[in-house]
């Protein structure tokens, strides 16, 4: 449990450039499939394949996100920051 208020945006901060980091992840996995589609080494499934996952990841990371902020706002509340 955090113990200050430094510690808990330390964590805040940790949590966005892990995110960050996943995002990227998986845009360039779906840059990367188009461009295979284009080189004509997937097919058009293949790449929709891909985008549907990216898009299921953003909203997981989403819903995530905001389940974090939520509890991180409950937390704040009960030891009075």
């Amino acid at each position: 449990m955090p113990r200050t208020r430094q510690e808990l945006v330390r964590r805040e901060v940790w949590a966005e450039v892990e995110d960050a980091h996943a995002e990227t992840v998986a845009r360039r996995e779906t840059e990367d499939a188009f461009r295979a589609y284009q080189l004509g080494e997937v097919r058009i499934l293949e790449l929709l394949d891909a985008d549907r996952m990216a898009l299921r990841f953003r909203q997981r990371l989403t819903a995530l996100q905001a389940e974090a902020r939520r509890a991180e706002s409950a937390l704040e509340r009960a030891i009075g920051f």
